[in-house]
């Protein structure tokens, strides 16, 4: 017999214990973020916006427990075969910088409001143009994908034909997203082309962290960890991820009358969350979730209710 067979033997246990040990921390990161997210956006409309009538303090008490959040888990899940016990500590730095950049750009954009900043006259200042600094999030992103290119690939962060990635992704999404516009005019509702100033900050928010954070933890860890690490069929994955996903909008659609964020609108979503899935099961690259996320988006920002 091989000696190399005692050496397998000799390391299995210790991989079984690692194997373990992420199973229980993906575990509890799934429940924080998702319990997070549904929580906190329920308290920032009902014990925050209400009381306070704090837009940007509104925005950012959400953000901190749902966009923010979301780059915790995959980032974690990125690097734990690596770093183990560091890993979580890296995540939660990425967590706190992303704060510091919502904080910055909640006070830069919608400091002082009282309405959603949508229905604001300020969809016409320049001072939107602070909303670019959500592109920020790429950042340490960008930088620990680059130095740990093979945690980088468990979260589907490869560079290998990005362009490719980025173009399906934009005619999914694009197409989706048209449809639904198609159908929202059908029954009588208006479009509307955004100020530029107001434009530009979605482009920020789009295509920066609620685009990237979204899809970092619904596919490329949610459902990626069902799928690819669980053994969970890819239907029951993508749907389960994507339901959680809508879950959110749901819960903020009891307070939001806006077009894009009603109920009716959650089937689109649902949609794109499992078109999504099926891409990057396809591709296994989440810069194709990425795009098709983001150019959906901006189509539904041209709905007004």
């Amino acid at each position: 017999m091989s000696s190399l067979a005692f050496v397998v033997r000799e390391e299995t246990p210790e991989i079984e214990r690692t194997i373990d040990r992420e199973n229980r921390w993906a575990f509890i990161l799934i429940a924080v973020t998702l319990l997070s997210a549904i929580g906190v956006v329920a308290i920032s409309e009902w014990a925050i916006k209400k009381p306070t009538g704090s837009i940007a303090l509104s925005a950012f008490i959400s953000e901190a427990g749902s966009l923010c959040l979301y780059f915790l888990a995959p980032i974690w899940f990125m690097l734990w075969r690596q770093k183990e016990e560091n890993a979580l500590k890296i995540a939660l730095l990425v967590y706190l910088f992303n704060l510091a950049v919502m904080a910055s750009v909640d006070y830069l954009t919608k400091g002082g409001l009282r309405q959603e900043l949508h229905l604001s006259p300020r969809i016409h200042s320049p001072r939107l143009l602070w909303g670019l600094l959500m592109l920020l999030p790429w950042l340490p992103l960008a930088l620990l994908a680059r130095r740990y290119p093979a945690g980088a690939q468990r979260i589907g962060l490869g560079a290998t034909g990005w362009r490719e990635n980025v173009l399906i992704g934009l005619l999914a999404g694009g197409l989706l997203g048209a449809h639904m516009l198609l159908v929202v005019t059908a029954l009588g509702k208006k479009l509307i082309l955004n100020p530029w100033p107001y434009l530009v900050w979605l482009l920020g928010y789009e295509l920066g962290i609620q685009s990237l954070g979204e899809e970092l933890f619904f596919r490329g860890f949610l459902f990626n960890y069902l799928h690819n690490y669980r053994g969970a069929g890819f239907w029951s994955s993508a749907f389960l991820s994507g339901f959680l996903n809508i879950l959110v909008y749901m819960v903020k659609a009891l307070w939001v009358s806006y077009a894009p964020l009603t109920l009716g609108a959650q089937f689109y979503i649902l949609t794109m969350a499992v078109v999504n899935a099926a891409l990057f099961r396809l591709r296994g690259n989440l810069l194709i979730c990425w795009a098709s996320n983001a150019v959906f988006s901006l189509l539904a920002s041209l709905v007004v209710g």
